[in-house]
């Protein structure tokens, strides 16, 4: 019983993200002339998201940093922006999911040791097979999308004409956004402005230097 239990509350570790790794999703697309875009303004993709909300502002700041280690201009005269990003970011309804797992079973075996007057009796404990077991557990998917748009078109035709855009999104247990966002900005920045051949999932634990960068230069 006690190897159940340990068994029970390793797993249950594992998923509340004990472990120092984790996944990351990324997509990116572009155009052929994305890479000569690079004066940008940062502005809400969601209509009910203000640019002067604090948690807007706080997020925004994870992408100025992203977007200046890889080479980007941020600007404030509309004149010499190239491309307006719009941000956008989610949190899931919470998904229940379950797995199955199997632990050992055992039964006491009695040997007698037959020197001397009488038997003593020995117990050992045997394996006498496995037991299936399933446990529930409760998952958020975080993301957010950033899509890059010809700057003149958006204002003046107000029309999105795409140059580039980039979806990260990550599943686990953890449903604070706010400490999930830098991860997924530091995953996803390499592809900012560039093409994915297809969906990359990008590993990395709480010691990446890229999270460092992305939340060091923002407390500045």
């Amino acid at each position: 019983m006690l190897y159940k239990r340990l068994l029970i509350i390793f797993c249950f570790l594992l998923l509340q993200g004990c472990g120092s790794k984790f996944y990351v999703n990324v997509d990116s697309l572009c155009t052929p002339d994305a890479a000569t875009k690079k004066h940008y303004v940062l502005l809400s993709g969601d209509k009910n998201i203000n640019i002067d909300d604090l948690q807007f502002q706080e997020y925004a700041s994870y992408i100025h940093n992203a977007l200046a280690l890889k080479g980007f201009t941020r600007v404030t005269e509309d004149s010499e922006a190239d491309i307006a990003i719009l941000l956008r970011y989610y949190i899931s309804e919470p998904k229940e999911e379950e797995y199955t797992y199997s632990t050992p079973v055992y039964k006491t075996v009695y040997y007698y040791d037959l020197h001397g007057e009488k038997a003593t009796p020995y117990p050992i404990k045997q394996l006498d097979g496995y037991e299936t077991n399933v446990a529930h557990y409760t998952t958020y998917t975080k993301s957010f999308i950033l899509e890059a748009v010809d700057f003149k078109t958006y204002f003046k035709a107000h029309t999105n004409k795409q140059i580039w855009t980039t979806t990260v999104w990550s599943s686990g247990s953890n449903s604070d956004l706010r400490q999930i966002f830098p991860r997924l900005v530091a995953a996803g920045m390499k592809y900012f402005g560039e093409k994915t051949p297809h969906t990359v999932e990008v590993e990395m634990d709480e010691s990446d230097s890229r999270i460092q960068e992305i939340n060091g230069s923002s407390e500045k």
